[in-house]
């Protein structure tokens, strides 16, 4: 599917902007998971939104390691519901917090 490598470089983008923030925040983590929780307690992050976000970093790592085949039915569920567009309000909460680009 060709849209595979485009949601796994902005589950990547994410998780990047989590773990800069949250050193930035003073409060560096060791796993993307950390990272994620570090930004749940400082307020950044709602309980929906970190779970947004560790279901990401779940995607990413399927995709990356391989760890179990690709839901090919989710993935056209993300696209077609543009699941994917809540990514940006997390890289804009990230922002908002951060004031970090």
């Amino acid at each position: 599917m060709k849209f595979l490598h485009a949601l796994q470089l902005q589950a990547q983008v994410l998780i990047d902007m989590v773990q800069r923030a949250a050193a930035l925040m003073g409060e560096p983590a060791q796993s993307y998971a950390e990272a994620g929780a570090a930004l749940a307690r400082r307020r950044v992050f709602s309980p929906e939104d970190l779970r947004l976000y560790r279901a990401v970093v779940g995607f990413r790592n399927v995709l990356v390691h391989g760890y179990t085949s690709v839901d090919i039915l989710r993935i056209s569920q993300i696209l077609a519901g543009r699941e994917y567009r809540k990514l940006a309000n997390l890289a804009l909460k990230i922002l908002e917090a951060t004031g970090d680009p």
